[in-house]
């Protein structure tokens, strides 16, 4: 009986829907809501289109897209962190 190696199927599952992690470096003022965003992104409730990020969960969509950049890298859409805050906090003024 083989013992220790790997194993297929062993080890702990991903707390993620979108698979493996990486450790990033954000600000203390805006890491809650960067974690909330990558959450909703990784739930499918986040959508992120055309520089638009939408909430499934409601009918209502914020448009941000003046103040929101969006870069593109290797094929990619970037948009900056502080950018990210700054629409967390616009949406969270429209829901009131």
């Amino acid at each position: 009986m083989a013992r220790g190696g790997n194993r297929e199927g062993a080890g702990r599952r991903f707390k993620w829907q979108s698979g493996e992690t990486r450790t990033i470096r954000v600000p203390i003022a805006i890491a809650d809501m960067v974690l909330e965003i990558a959450q909703g992104l990784d739930k499918g409730t986040l959508t992120f289109d055309k520089g638009i990020l939408k909430q499934n969960s409601q009918s209502k969509v914020v448009r941000f897209t003046q103040e929101l950049k969006v870069y593109q890298q290797d094929g990619q859409d970037i948009i900056k962190l502080s950018d990210l805050a700054r629409f967390m906090q616009a949406l969270a003024k429209s829901a009131k």
